[in-house]
C-alpha cells in the first residue's frame, strides 16, 4: 500500500485509533497551520491533497465553522478533537474537503468544510445561502468578496 496522505487517511479511518486517539496525523495539522500561515487559508480534500481541482470555486459552510483565534490556532487547542469530531459528518453530508481562512479584518482564522463548484453563479448563490463573505477562485489562486 502506497504511503501517500489518502491512504494514512483511509486507514487512520479505519484503524481504532488506539496509539494516539486522533484521527490525522500531527503532521497533518503541522501542515494545516503552515499553509495557513504562510498563505492565509489551505485546503484539504476527504480524499487526501488533489490537483484535480485546478478549475472551479470553493465554498465554505458558515453554520458549520469553527472559529479560532491565532493563538488557539497555532497552538492546536481543540483543533484535534474539532476534526475527529466532524470529518465523518461532513462527508456524510458531501462536502469535499476543509479548509482554513485567515481573516484579514479580525485576525481569526475560519476552519470550515467546503464544497467545490465548476461555475461562479452556482458558488455564488451556495455562499449566498450558507453566508459567506468570500468564495475562493481556483484558478486564479484568489479570494473573492462577496460584500
Amino acid at each position: 500500500m502506497e504511503n501517500t496522505f489518502s491512504t494514512r487517511v483511509k486507514r487512520n479511518l479505519n484503524s481504532d485509533r488506539s496509539i494516539r486517539g486522533g484521527m490525522f496525523p500531527r503532521s497533518f495539522y503541522a501542515g494545516l497551520k503552515q499553509r495557513t500561515q504562510k498563505d492565509g487559508g489551505s485546503s484539504t480534500f476527504f480524499h487526501g491533497y488533489s490537483d484535480f481541482y485546478t478549475k472551479g470555486f470553493f465554498v465554505g459552510s458558515n453554520p458549520d465553522a469553527y472559529i479560532l483565534a491565532p493563538e488557539s490556532f497555532y497552538r492546536n487547542i481543540d483543533l484535534e478533537t474539532y476534526f475527529d469530531t466532524r470529518f465523518k459528518k461532513w462527508k456524510r453530508l458531501g462536502f469535499d474537503g476543509v479548509g482554513t481562512w485567515l481573516d484579514p479584518d479580525s485576525g481569526d482564522i475560519y476552519v470550515e468544510p467546503f464544497r467545490h463548484f465548476w461555475g461562479k453563479i452556482a458558488a455564488i448563490y451556495q455562499a449566498i445561502d450558507t453566508d459567506e463573505k468570500y468564495i475562493f477562485d481556483i484558478e486564479n489562486n484568489r479570494s473573492i468578496d462577496l460584500s
